[in-house]
């Protein structure tokens, strides 16, 4: 039994060593050339009987067990033509794992490659044959698992890949003169890949794809159960990216797309990629020397229609967009993009988003965020110029949007003409608030020492170039200092002051409530100064706002406050003005139609009213008034007024202290009027009815002493004294009822005076009949029919004319002037 065992023991050592003899040997085999090179010819000979095609290997070194380097090999395809070749192909293998069904591959090296892959119409590469010469009929087995693949290190080196692809009408041409990659991880049936570092150095890829038609029906053989097999999950891991040298074109007909592209450098440090949650996490950026532009061809539509085409929207279905951006340092330097949409309308003046040509795009930025909502970060310098005049020679900002706020806070934003400084936040509960109420939106606005170019404006927004300030303004600058905080419906403006626009200029402060309700918000300004003048106030308002009649003062500044809504408000206003000076203090309230309060104390003093009035006749005006009542309507009013006109000048003589007081209770007048001038000395007294359609006016009036000729009103001396009655039931020229009498009259001039019987003028008015008839001792009058008083004037005189002489009678003041001052009375 012994004898048997050592027997046994003895054959089973020899087949042992027998095997690992021959296992040896054939380690020490594959290593010799010659070995080699005879399986090289075997292999070669192998792959032309499958593939019917040359195949050439000019060298082939085996390392056993890891490394096999192929030299000078050739591939050709069916049609002759290359299909792939290279001076060097080395792959480090470890041939041990592959018996435990994992494919390792350690490094690859590629160098001098040509790579050229074609496709039909029929959808056949020019490589499938390859597979089809491998093909057997023996089923798939799917009890076993599938191999295992792992990559280390890829380096390619003077690589071209061409591929002409027919279906898609794409042909693709790229030189690659290095890359070189590590992969960590390369899990096909988990779809995860890591790619630790990317090194591309010189790379010059042009890609060309034409029309195209439907690929619905080539695609449409794709089996039941290919498109419901569920894959994984894809799983990108990236780490280092470092590329230089980089040129791409890419020209497309059927997106209408003509690019160019060249990089001189770009570093991208990753932190974190995830492709399915969409997030990129970079812990830096670095773009240097970016060049390229992207340009849309004008389509044969729009070429013949001179319009833009439209794009349907809803044509694509657009896919799920949330990605999140995290860049921890940016740095971007000399970077240039041209962008042309040659189908967009032109135009003339200000940024055209569809074409665009920046240069001198710089950034330096940190903590950098993006989402679909919100966006932050911190700019530390950023330049950029575009050829519609935009030049951002620097930005420096802290910058956010979000759900819940925005802001720039430590701005500072200068172009050749503009300067921004300090901050601007806003704080929000939502977006949607925003919309729905922007009065709660809390806001601060600090900027200090700043200005604004209207120029810059009008290059981001140049439909406001025929909109006041800006159409008579384009190159003012506006200089704005100050703060404003507080939630939009309860600001505190803190000393805001702006300047620039022409001669303006305004300093404020105190506190808006209500906004955005202008009309009723409540306004509590402190006007510290308000400067303008007359040419930039017609520039601002539209046309028609200020009557023609009308003619401001050339300059004129303000002082004052103001507090209440529009509406309803009390204010005080010291005013300025080359046409002389006013002082205002008021309160009116006009919230409840005919029952408005008001309050006014107002002086003028050498104000030029005839200017104003643009009447040559007027000339500057001096007063005191006093007005307090309820309700402009004089039928239902109750108001008193008050005042002294110290100076007034008309038809170049200087009236002297006139004083005035009257009163309006539920439409019923009391006046009282006094004057004491050396020409013009008369006492009145008024009574008057503004109740029904027309006013009824009592008048009792002493006059004194009317000098007509020092008064400019009569070209040789004559000066009249009297008392005039008048009781007018409808005072309204066009439609007068009532009576006026002038007795005790006297006419006075240089040598002799005349006492005058008493003159009496009775007008009625029906809507059948009109007469007026006068009656003095020089003449009689009677004029009936249906007729406007206010147009009879010249006819009347001209007709006493003929029949009297007027030279030393009242009458003589010209009925035009009276009956013309009674068609201009208030009391029409």
């Amino acid at each position: 039994m012994k004898k048997f065992l050592r027997k046994f023991l003895k054959v089973i050592l020899w087949i042992l060593g027998s095997i690992i003899g021959i296992l040896l040997l054939l380690l020490l085999l594959i290593q010799i050339p010659a070995v080699q090179n005879y399986a090289k010819k075997e292999a070669v000979s192998f792959l032309e009987g499958k593939f019917k095609t040359p195949v050439r290997v000019g060298n082939l070194d085996i390392d056993f067990p890891k490394k096999i380097v192929l030299e000078d090999f050739y591939l050709e395809d069916q049609e002759g033509d290359t299909l792939a070749a290279g001076q060097r192909l080395a792959v480090n293998i470890n041939f041990y794992k592959l018996v435990s069904n994992t494919f390792d591959i350690g490094a690859i090296e590629l160098q001098g490659a040509v790579v050229h892959l074609k496709r039909d119409q029929d959808s056949v590469f020019n490589f499938d044959y390859m597979a089809e010469a491998f093909a057997t009929n023996t089923p798939k087995d799917t009890t076993t698992s599938a191999m295992e693949i792992s990559l280390g290190t890829i380096d390619l080196n003077k690589v071209r890949f061409r591929m002409n692809d027919q279906l898609t009408k794409t042909n693709i041409d790229a030189n690659l003169n290095h890359l070189e990659t590590r992969i960590g991880t390369f899990d096909l049936e988990n779809m995860i890949y890591e790619i630790p570092e990317i090194t591309i150095d010189g790379l010059i890829l042009k890609m060309d794809q034409g029309l195209t038609e439907s690929l619905t029906e080539s695609t449409s053989g794709t089996s039941e159960t290919e498109e419901e097999e569920e894959t994984a999950p894809l799983y990108i891991g990236l780490g280092d990216i470092s590329l230089s040298d980089i040129q791409v074109s890419f020209n497309s007909e059927s997106a209408n797309i003509n690019s160019v592209f060249g990089l001189e450098e770009l570093q991208a440090e990753f932190e974190d990629f995830k492709l399915q949650e969409q997030f990129v996490d970079l812990s830096n950026l670095k773009i240097k020397g970016l060049e390229g532009e992207l340009i849309m061809p004008q389509t044969a539509s729009a070429a013949e229609t001179g319009t833009e085409t439209e794009t349907d929207s809803t044509a694509t279905t657009e896919a799920s967009n949330n990605w999140k951006v995290k860049i921890d340092d940016a740095d971007f330097q000399n970077v240039a993009f041209r962008f042309q949409d040659q189908n967009a309308p032109k135009q003339e003046q200000g940024i055209n988003y569809m074409d665009l040509d920046l240069t001198n795009l710089n950034l330096n930025a940190e903590n950098f965020y993006y989402s679909l909502d919100s966006i932050s970060g911190r700019i530390n310098s950023f330049t950029l110029k575009d050829k519609s005049g935009l030049n951002i020679k620097s930005l420096e900002t802290d910058f956010a949007y979000a759900n819940t706020a925005a802001y720039l806070k430590n701005l500072y934003l200068e172009t050749p003409n503009t300067l921004l400084r300090e901050k601007i936040v806003l704080d929000y509960q939502s977006l949607e608030s925003l919309q729905e109420n922007i009065g709660e939106a809390r806001v601060v606005a600090n900027l200090n020492n700043s200005k604004i170019a209207f120029s810059d404006i009008l290059i981001l927004a140049p439909d406001l170039k025929d909109t006041p300030p800006f159409a008579s303004n384009p190159n003012a600058v506006l200089n704005i200092n100050g703060e404003v905080s507080g939630k939009v419906n309860d600001l505190k403006i803190d000393n805001f002051e702006a300047s620039g626009i022409g001669s303006t200029a305004v300093s404020i402060n105190g506190s808006i409530s209500g906004l955005p309700d202008a009309e009723n918000a409540y306004y509590n300004l402190n006007i510290r100064n308000f400067r303008t003048t007359a040419a930039d106030i017609n520039e601002f308002v539209p046309p028609g706002t200020i009557p023609d009649s009308i003619q401001l003062p050339a300059t004129f500044s303000a002082t004052g406050n103001f507090r209440g809504t529009a509406e309803n408000f009390d204010t005080k206003i010291d005013l300025q003005s080359s046409s002389g000076n006013a002082q205002i203090d008021a309160t009116i309230d006009m919230r409840q139609e005919n029952a408005e309060r008001y309050r006014a104390d107002v002086a003028l003093n050498d104000f030029d009213l005839g200017r104003l009035m643009r009447n040559d006749s007027i000339g500057e005006l001096t007063l005191n008034l006093k007005v307090d009542g309820i309700g402009f309507d004089p039928a239902t009013a109750n108001a008193t007024a008050s005042g002294t006109i110290q100076k007034a000048e008309y038809n170049s003589y200087t009236y002297n202290d006139l004083q005035f007081e009257g009163s309006m209770e539920n439409g019923n007048l009391t006046a009282q009027a006094e004057m004491d001038d050396s020409n013009l000395d008369f006492n009145l007294e008024a009574t008057g009815n503004f109740q029904g359609e027309y006013p009824s006016i009592q008048l009792q009036a002493d006059l004194r002493n009317i000098a007509l000729d020092s008064l400019n009103l009569y070209g040789s001396p004559l000066r009249i004294e009297g008392n005039l009655t008048a009781d007018l039931q409808t005072a309204d020229p066009d439609y007068l009822n009532g009576e006026i009498y002038i007795t005790d009259l006297i006419a006075e001039n240089a040598t002799e005076r005349y006492p005058l019987d008493t003159i009496s003028i009775v007008s009625y008015a029906s809507p059948t009949l009109d007469s007026l008839k006068l009656n003095s001792q020089f003449v009689d009058a009677k004029i009936e029919g249906q007729y406007q008083l206010t147009k009879i004037g010249t006819a009347l005189t001209n007709t006493i004319s003929n029949y009297y002489d007027l030279s030393l009678l009242l009458i003589q003041l010209r009925w035009k002037q009276i009956l013309s001052n009674l068609n201009n009375s208030p009391l029409k």
